[in-house]
């Protein structure tokens, strides 16, 4: 099977822009953004998206509208199954009053009904708890930042913990989709190692995709029982319903982002 991958944003890929990375199982896209932006494809049409917790703050520019327009197509791809990872580090807390409002990975915490919380210490290690991850998370699993369920409605998957428990990396449902947040940490003027640690974490994801969407046959899904039949139709029929709602609440948390987006954060302080 061949996929198709999305790698966005210069915080991430850096010196990445001048290697081309070429797979016969993967096809890779490199969008060090603001660069090369015009070539960025509906996020809808790539199987796996992978950009960084800041990609649309670059230095003291925050690229507002840009940002706007890439999480309504996250929406529109979490509907048909696109797989997103977001890289996150030790995005700098300006002030007390913008601390991480810049950032699209504050973003989507908040439509995951996620608090996400910046450590003043580097996280170096922990429990690596789904071993798909293990040789990325070990090699460059290091951040500043932690996370926490505010809503048991939208639980989470941890998939990394400190050992102080604070979860530093997570698999979270959005829709027909699966955001994934991990740590990362990489020499990026060693173009050896950066293309090193996306190859592995490409991997990693289909792996964990694999695992994940794994098809179960036909014959085990089917209901046997008389009784059985009627109460996964009575499921489906809440289900349906459930999905509908969700679909209802989901306009009002995506307004709700984009008012969060459009408030002007106050100056920066001059130093």
């Amino acid at each position: 099977m061949s996929y198709s991958c999305l790698i966005f944003g210069k915080n991430i890929l850096s010196s990445m822009s001048i290697l081309q990375m070429k797979r016969d199982d993967v096809e890779v896209n490199l969008i060090p953004f603001p660069d090369k932006y015009n070539e960025l494809d509906r996020l809808s049409n790539y199987d796996i998206v992978i950009f960084d917790y800041a990609a649309f703050f670059i230095k003291t520019t925050h690229y507002k509208e840009k940002e706007k327009t890439f999480i309504k197509q996250m929406l529109e791809a979490s509907e048909k199954g696109t797989t997103f990872c977001i890289l996150h580090n030790a995005e700098p807390k300006f002030t007390k009053e913008v601390e991480n409002m810049a950032y699209l990975g504050y973003h989507l915490c908040k439509i995951l009904k996620l608090e996400a919380k910046r450590s003043g210490y580097p996280i170096f290690d922990g429990e690596i708890r789904n071993q798909v991850f293990q040789s990325f998370l070990k090699k460059w699993g290091t951040s500043h930042y932690f996370f926490n369920e505010t809503n048991e409605d939208f639980p989470i998957i941890p998939l990394y913990q400190a050992k102080d428990h604070h979860i530093v990396g997570f698999s979270a449902s959005l829709r027909k989709s699966v955001v994934l947040y991990l740590p990362f940490q990489v020499n990026k003027a060693n173009i050896n190692d950066l293309s090193s640690a996306f190859e592995c974490l490409i991997d990693s994801i289909i792996s964990f995709r694999s695992t994940s969407f794994a098809e179960i046959p036909e014959w085990a899904t089917s209901p046997f029982f008389q009784d059985e039949e009627k109460l996964v139709f009575d499921i489906k029929k809440l289900e349906e319903e459930q999905y509908q709602l969700n679909n209802e609440l989901q306009q009002f948390e995506e307004a709700k982002t984009i008012l969060i987006i459009s408030i002007k954060p106050p100056a920066l302080p001059v130093v």
